[in-house]
C-alpha cells in the first residue's frame, strides 16, 4: 500500500505498503449522522473476509501535498492482498509464509518473512484492523468507543500497550457503522494515514 515515490519496489513495511498500513482527526461527514443510520456497536459487526476498494491519503510532515492512492484489499482468511492500482500498480499479498510483492505485473518477490501482520507494529494483525474484529486486538491495544449519537456512527481509537509499538505507532482510529468504514494511522513521527474502504456491495 502506498505510493511508490514512498519506496523502493521490494520495500515491504507498513509505512511503504499502506504508505502497510494503520490520527488526524478524521471527521464522519455530516450527511452520515444526518441520514439516521442505526448502527450497532462495533463489538457486533459482523467480521468475515471481504474484497473493498479503498482510498488511502497520506499525510507526510515538510510535504505540503498528501499522497493519494487507489486500489482494492482482499481479505481470505490469513491472505491480505493490497492492491495499489493508481498511480502505480502494486500487489502486495501477506500470507502465512510470508509478504510478497508485485510491481506493474511483475513476478512476486519476498520483502518480509512472517504472517498477516503488519511490518514493523510489533506483529499487529492488518487483517483485523480492517475488518474491525476487537477481539483480536485487546491483546496489543488499550480500546474506547464512543458514538456521535446513541445507536449512530461509532470511532474507536485503538492505544497501544506496548511502550515500542507506542514508538512506532500513536493510535488507530477507526469509524464505521455496519462494517468499517475509515482506518486512520497517526505514526508517533506525526506522519498519519487515512484509508478510506468503500462500502461492501458498492
Amino acid at each position: 500500500m502506498g505510493d511508490a515515490r514512498d519506496f523502493p519496489p521490494k520495500v515491504g513495511t507498513l509505512s511503504g505498503v499502506i504508505a502497510l498500513t494503520i490520527l488526524a482527526a478524521v471527521s464522519l461527514p455530516e450527511d452520515a449522522l444526518a441520514a439516521g443510520r442505526s448502527c450497532p456497536p462495533p463489538s457486533e459487526i459482523a467480521v468475515s473476509d471481504f474484497s473493498r476498494g479503498f482510498v488511502q491519503t497520506r499525510h507526510l510532515k515538510g510535504v505540503s501535498a498528501p499522497l493519494v492512492s487507489k486500489g482494492t484489499v482482499s481479505l481470505d482468511g490469513e491472505i491480505i492482498e493490497w492492491h495499489n492500482r493508481s498511480p502505480v500498480d502494486i500487489l502486495t499479498t501477506f500470507g502465512p509464509d510470508g509478504i510478497t510483492q508485485s510491481v506493474e505485473g511483475g513476478d512476486p518477490e519476498p520483502v518480509a518473512a512472517g504472517g498477516g501482520a503488519v511490518p514493523g507494529l510489533g506483529g499487529l494483525p492488518l487483517a483485523n484492523v480492517l475488518r474491525g474484529d476487537l477481539s483480536k486486538l485487546d491483546a496489543y491495544f488499550l480500546i474506547s468507543t464512543s458514538a456521535a449519537v446513541e445507536n449512530g456512527p461509532w470511532v474507536t481509537v485503538l492505544q497501544p500497550r506496548d511502550s515500542g509499538l507506542a514508538d512506532i505507532l500513536g493510535t488507530i482510529e477507526i469509524r464505521g457503522c455496519t462494517e468499517v468504514e475509515t482506518v486512520t494511522l497517526r505514526r508517533a513521527t506525526g506522519d498519519y494515514d487515512v484509508i478510506q474502504l468503500v462500502p461492501q456491495g458498492s
